[in-house]
């Protein structure tokens, strides 16, 4: 059983049947006890700043459209969320959307309530995995790589860590490659991924 202290659930869905049964696997089942939901679509962004979720369980079809049409903005806008994708659909119609988010989840409506209730399970799981993971590969780093790291979370650039370590910027520019090249990650979204 996952540590869900720290877990915070917000669930996407129009049909409050199905908001009612995953609340009730959450609560019951997965001890999860910080759930909201959202029944529109229209107002899903501003509930994600509400609530502050670490993951969201997101249907597709909603009377106002498909949810898919604001993915790429949610991702952007909250690059730590896990998200998975809850539908009645079948996952080959995502297969697209899987491959270019490989991070997203995907659970199918249809399945029986023990293999749902393994999906969420492993959806929160996943955040716990990535926390350790994160907390390993940082034990790597140098003590100058862990300050600009640090630095680098806190939302400063280039020129503003360089001048605050009184050095010169392609030192941090150094630096920050080889922070990448050590965590694995490719650009700064992945590196606060990571640690969020």
């Amino acid at each position: 059983m996952p540590n869900t202290s720290k877990t915070r659930i917000l669930i996407a869905d129009d049909h409050s049947i199905i908001l009612s049964g995953i609340k009730m696997i959450l609560s019951y089942k997965l001890k999860v006890h910080n759930v909201f939901e959202c029944l529109n679509l229209n107002t899903l962004v501003l509930q994600i700043r509400e609530y502050k979720p670490t993951h969201l369980i997101l249907d597709v079809s909603f009377p106002e459209g498909s949810s898919l049409n604001i993915l790429d903005e949610i991702i952007l806008e909250f690059p730590e969320l896990k998200i998975m994708i809850f539908t009645m659909h079948p996952k080959i119609m995502f297969d697209h959307i899987l491959k270019k988010h490989a991070a997203i989840s995907f659970c199918e409506k249809k399945l029986a309530e023990s293999e749902i209730t393994n999906k969420l399970e492993q959806f929160i799981q996943s955040n716990e995995k990535t926390l350790v993971e994160s907390k390993t590969k940082k034990s790597r780093l140098s003590k100058r790589e862990q300050e600009v790291l640090k630095l680098i979370l806190e939302g400063k650039n280039t020129q503003n860590i360089a001048k605050e370590l009184l050095v010169k910027s392609n030192t941090i520019s150094t630096v920050k490659n080889r922070i990448f090249e050590k965590l694995q990650v490719s650009n700064i979204v992945e590196l606060i991924q990571l640690y969020n």
